[in-house]
């Protein structure tokens, strides 16, 4: 994907997410709110989860974006691009997050959309 369309994609995502907010309670998918503490790269953000005040890790379902830092391979085109939006949309804010059937990545991070 090309770095000019990083940003496109993840806002057309966040878009649909920030309808979700606006559901009648009895409307929401299974999920958690949380607050975006962190944006450590295109699709993975640290968060305080609301109610418990602990803190995680969670990877985006259905979005894998280049890498900034990886471990064999350095930083990837169009990494710190996709690190940017990220942070423009959700980092500081109040998000919603859904889990899906597998709730952890082999990493131990929460994988949700």
């Amino acid at each position: 994907m090309k770095p000019g369309h990083i940003c496109a994609v993840l806002g057309a995502v966040f878009l649909v997410l920030v309808g979700v907010r606006d559901l009648p309670a009895q409307e929401l998918p299974k999920g958690f709110w949380a607050e975006v503490l962190e944006v450590l790269d295109g699709d993975t953000i640290r968060v305080r989860l609301e109610g418990q005040g602990r803190e995680t890790l969670v990877r985006y379902l259905l979005l894998d974006t280049p890498e900034r830092h990886h471990p064999r391979r350095g930083a990837e085109e169009g990494g710190d691009a996709a690190w940017r939006c990220n942070r423009r949309w959700v980092e500081g804010k109040r998000v919603f997050l859904e889990e899906d059937q597998v709730v952890r990545d082999l990493y131990g991070r929460v994988l949700a959309y």
